[in-house]
């Protein structure tokens, strides 16, 4: 620490407040945090509001900031800090500064640390820290541990690169593992890995690097260092599968809190789905045009041009009644906190929360009995984020992991973040489930027991086997007699009768959810177009990055041999339908998200339907880009409210229907 000691037992202020931080630093620093980032940054600024004469105090606020120490590198260009807003008055307030006819690029923010990484001729010469955004420390001797970090550039650029060091659920597992004990989370590693003296490394925490700018840059905008760093062969936010459809420019003006928060909303959506890869903790919005940035300038510590919203979370106290298991159609375990009595969190009873995957439960150290904090990401996801150690029992004891399947009873994989069970069969079952599903092949009748009867008796490896068998060996399994006629017919029926994105979606291909098999399947219009699509091919398919492009392509060549065999048992997936959409439509042009209980009881993916019958582009989630919204019966009261916020802010673009007049709509149509 290279501020001044602070004098134990301080009574002013002042003092007291820089005990507190200058604890939490060093504690920060050891990799071994007592408070989190948003508590230190507020207890930061407290510290510089009481405008304290106290040197030791300004020697503090001078040599950190953003979690990082003084360092001895300067920086030619600052490397400035973003302003924090968590309200709508406060994203009001940002557009009001740099002007409604701003056009603005929303990022999704990540929670890592900050590098500036310079080039020599095309070739890495230093890479240096943020510090206090004057001078950073030099971790060059480190920077083996980035994987993905470029040695050399593709031109002999003179050139420095910004961002964002990040680990994934994958990466904290493995540096966890090779430091002996677990982190908290995946920021944790980072800093004391990168100041670790190589020749002292005692461990090693595999990181990537974002880059989100260039410094000194001569392009127009943001969006332009986006695609010349993508050139370069950085991975950016606007390129990378789950991190770009997180990102969006908003250029049509004028620009309302309303719109920006709804895709802040979005981030916060996906950024609480336990498969999602990256800590994210909120949203940047940051103007566009570089000339403009210049203009609006910056202060002290931060610009002027730019703001980071970081999502508040409600919280609410429980107390652990049991950690469950349960394994997904992928192998992968999930890990269920059930509480004792159910909790209020954003208006609803929450019984059940997120635990993530074992590295989290042990960093936590969660155990049965627990009083445990839960929060709601973005009013979605229920997680359990902290224990409150004074109400501990005394008989706890610490949670031991499950070793063994809880669905097969086979031995786990722990080589990843979240165990595995590689027994073929186990996971096997789940996806013949899937696939047997409404969405999929719609075997009515075919139950999941049954179909996990058939694999464990070594009927069927794979997707192809089921539709194989004929009654008699349906018939060997137990309960099965009377009905494996009927099983026969209903699954040899569905080789003619399933839509070609139905298929699609059975066949287990990563990536390749609902939404992307419907996308894939209009685009080609066969299974046989889809199977011979390259890489650059299946890059011309709306949403589909290079990360996505590369999966589809290994996992089609990995099923050929079971489509192949489909084939031949007589697969004829129909076609994606025709959807005649008169001049006029109602939806025409327009993105719609239909939520809540419709009259008739129409089903969700009817009304997804129904909606694109009327013209338009079926939504999922309450966005800036949505601008028609069905609003049903016992719709979630959060939803309806951002959904009011963004008619409010503009009233002709977005619009809204009830269940009544949607169905009266389709009538007229």
């Amino acid at each position: 620490m290279t501020a001044d000691s602070p004098t134990p037992g301080n009574t002013d202020a002042a003092g007291m407040l820089l005990d507190q931080l200058v604890d939490a630093e060093k504690a920060y620093r050891s990799g071994e945090p007592i408070m989190g980032d948003d508590e230190f940054d507020e207890l930061r600024d407290q510290l510089a509001a009481l405008d304290s004469d106290r040197a030791d105090v300004e020697s503090f606020l001078n040599s950190v900031a953003g979690g990082q120490e003084l360092g001895d590198v300067p920086h030619p260009i600052r490397m400035l800090s973003l302003g924090k807003v968590t309200t709508d008055d406060e994203l009001t307030k940002f557009i009001d500064r740099v002007g409604a006819d701003t056009a603005l690029i929303v990022t999704p923010k990540l929670d890592g640390v900050a590098l500036a990484v310079r080039y020599v001729g095309g070739t890495l010469d230093d890479v240096i820290t943020r510090g206090n955004g004057e001078l950073g420390t030099s971790v060059i001797h480190n920077s083996d541990l980035i994987a993905n970090l470029p040695i050399t550039l593709p031109q002999p650029l003179d050139i420095e690169v910004r961002g964002e060091v990040v680990m994934t659920h994958e990466d904290l597992a493995v540096a966890s593992a090779n430091r002996g004990t677990p982190f908290a989370n995946r920021r944790n590693p980072i800093g004391p890995t990168l100041n670790q003296a190589t020749k002292d490394r005692t461990y090693e925490s595999p990181m990537r690097f974002v880059a989100f700018s260039i410094a000194a840059s001569a392009n127009d905008s943001l969006v332009d260092d986006f695609f010349a760093l993508a050139d370069l062969g950085f991975m950016v936010v606007a390129d990378e599968p789950q991190l770009a459809p997180l990102t969006a420019i908003f250029d049509t003006a004028p620009i309302s809190a309303a719109s920006l928060r709804a895709h802040i909303d979005t981030i916060g959506v996906v950024m609480a789905d336990v498969d999602f890869d990256y800590l994210l903790d909120g949203a940047v919005i940051a103007v566009n045009n570089r000339a403009m940035r210049e203009r609006l300038g910056e202060g002290s510590r931060i610009p002027h041009w730019a703001i980071a919203f970081k999502f508040p979370s409600e919280t609410a106290l429980g107390v652990l009644d049991r950690i469950e298991n349960a394994v997904g159609k992928t192998g992968a375990i999930s890990y269920t906190a059930v509480l004792r009595e159910p909790v209020q969190l954003a208006g609803t009873a929450v019984e059940r929360a997120s635990l993530h995957n074992p590295a989290i439960i042990r960093a936590l150290d969660v155990r049965i009995g627990d009083t445990v904090v839960v929060t709601k990401r973005n009013e979605i996801i229920p997680q359990i984020v902290e224990v409150v150690l004074s109400e501990r029992p005394a008989d706890s004891v610490p949670y031991e992991d499950t070793q063994i399947c809880p669905n097969c009873g086979e031995p786990l994989d722990f080589s990843a973040a979240r165990p595995k069970c590689l027994s073929p069969t186990c996971s096997l079952g789940s996806r013949l489930a899937s696939a047997a599903s409404r969405n999929g092949f719609d075997w009515d009748g075919v139950g999941k027991i049954a179909l996990q009867k058939a694999v464990d008796a070594g009927l069927v490896d794979n997707l192809a086997d089921v539709f194989a068998l004929n009654a008699e060996a349906w018939a060997t399994l137990e309960g099965i007699t009377d009905s494996s006629t009927k099983i026969v017919d209903i699954i040899a029926a569905s080789l003619k009768t399933t839509r070609l994105d139905h298929v699609l979606g059975s066949l287990g291909i990563r990536f390749v959810n609902r939404t992307f098999a419907r996308r894939l399947a209009e685009h080609f219009g066969s299974l046989e177009a889809i199977r011979a699509a390259d890489f650059d091919t299946l890059l011309q398919v709306d949403g589909i990055g290079d990360g996505r492009a590369e999966a589809i392509v290994a996992d089609l060549d990995t099923l050929s041999p079971v489509l192949d065999r489909l084939a031949e048992l007589g697969l004829e997936p129909i076609p994606m339908p025709e959807i005649e959409v008169a001049e006029g439509a109602p939806f025409s042009g327009h993105k719609v998200l239909v939520t809540g209980t419709l009259p008739g009881g129409m089903k969700r993916d009817e009304a997804k339907e129904a909606v694109r019958t009327l013209g338009g582009d079926p939504a999922s989630s309450v966005s800036a880009k949505v601008t028609r919204y069905v609003i049903g019966e016992s719709a979630g009261q959060a939803k309806v409210d951002k959904v009011e916020a963004l008619v409010a802010s503009d009233p002709e673009r977005y619009q809204v229907l009830t269940g009544e007049e949607f169905i009266a709509l389709l009538a007229d149509g």
